[in-house]
């Protein structure tokens, strides 16, 4: 039987980690990279960091650990264009995440929280 964390990620996706804040105030964001997911765009709740339910507009499985607040997007990294290379419509930002070990807690299943992502694309550094 596959891994808890592998099975089912079958589609491609870019990830920006969350850096923080310019000098200015505006969001920052790492280079793109790109992984394999299960994206399933649905109207859903799940609970943020501090617990609280929240509305989700897609629930996305990874292989890894993100920071809230990064952005992702569907799709092969090699599709996007521009210098860094950067999407410019359907961007979404992980507002939750949460993490289930297998009963021998040797395999996390990671499920992400996302929302639209209305504003420009954060400054890639």
């Amino acid at each position: 039987m596959p891994d808890i964390e592998t099975i089912e990620r079958n589609q491609d996706a870019v990830y920006w980690a969350w850096s923080g804040k310019d000098i200015q105030g505006t969001p920052t964001v790492s280079t793109g990279i790109a992984l394999r997911v299960r994206w399933e765009e649905k109207q859903s709740q799940m609970l943020d960091s501090q617990g609280r339910t929240i509305s989700v507009d897609a629930q996305v499985v990874v292989n890894r650990e993100v920071l809230v607040e990064s952005i992702m997007w569907l799709g092969k990294l090699g599709a996007l264009s521009g210098t860094p290379p950067t999407p410019t419509s359907k961007i979404f930002q992980i507002a939750a995440y949460d993490r289930v070990p297998d009963i021998d807690n040797s395999y996390t299943r990671r499920t992400v929280g996302l929302r639209r992502y209305h504003d420009t694309m954060p400054s890639i550094v």
